[in-house]
């Protein structure tokens, strides 16, 4: 699955998050191939086949003549674009990789956090006044949650540039996973892992999953012996940003 995010202050800070399973069904659904415990890809394989992507990539948008060349004619020439492409392939390109600083369920609920949610939440904008906009955002450097005030056209510049071009998916799922055939995927995968019920889905009931893995979610977060027990449903709302409110 590869996600796209942002940065806390809306700056552009262009990146992706990708979860990867702990194996891969293999192209005829024989068998399902585990990853090793220390690593899934080694480093030095994944430097050349980035490369290789990234450069037939440009190879294909300069064929289309959609590559911005940057005002440099001689690219335009077969035997530039040629010279070009041996300079980029004589280049040992790097791939940085390491082990995560937190656990697996750490890092999916901070991610999980990011799959529905907009560049800024409402609670976030502490004021619009005097054609500026005031936000809050925590600094990464020290942990501390400050305040930023922008114009409102630069709020707006920043905002916008989080949204997605035309047919262009937050989240997208690969390999087994696959949209099209996911559902069929799953199934083999736990047939050839020996599971019973390859046919049902491994949290098919909340409740039943949770009660099987030992989690009480009534068990109070903090004190961790009492239990928290429902008083009334609050339906989904999202309240307009706080100069609506005033003006209202």
């Amino acid at each position: 699955m590869v996600l796209h995010t942002w940065g806390q202050t809306l700056n552009d800070h262009l990146h992706v998050h990708c979860i990867v399973t702990g194996g891969v069904l293999k192209n005829d659904r024989s068998r399902f191939i585990r990853a090793p415990k220390n690593f899934l890809f080694p480093v030095e394989a994944l430097s050349p086949v980035f490369r290789q992507k990234f450069i037939e990539a440009l190879d294909a948008l300069h064929a289309k003549g959609a590559l911005d060349l940057g005002g440099q004619p001689a690219l335009r020439t077969p035997s530039g674009w040629q010279a070009l492409r041996q300079a980029l392939y004589r280049h040992s390109w790097v791939v940085y990789a390491k082990r995560p600083f937190a656990e697996p369920q750490i890092l999916l609920r901070y991610l999980g956090r990011y799959c529905n949610r907009i560049a800024i939440a409402n609670d976030r904008i502490k004021a619009v006044a005097g054609g500026r906009v005031t936000f809050s955002y925590l600094d990464n450097r020290d942990g501390v949650e400050k305040s930023m005030c922008l114009p409102a056209e630069e709020f707006i510049r920043r905002f916008l540039s989080h949204v997605l071009p035309a047919r262009y998916h937050r989240i997208r799922f690969y390999g087994f996973l696959v949209n099209s055939q996911r559902e069929q995927c799953l199934i083999e995968c736990r047939r050839l892992l020996g599971l019973p019920d390859p046919e049902k889905p491994f949290i098919a009931d909340i409740d039943d999953y949770l009660a099987r893995q030992g989690i009480d979610p009534t068990l109070c977060p903090k004190c961790g012996i009492g239990h928290l027990h429902p008083v009334a449903d609050i339906l989904p709302q999202h309240d307009p940003p706080p100069f609506f409110l005033e003006a209202a």
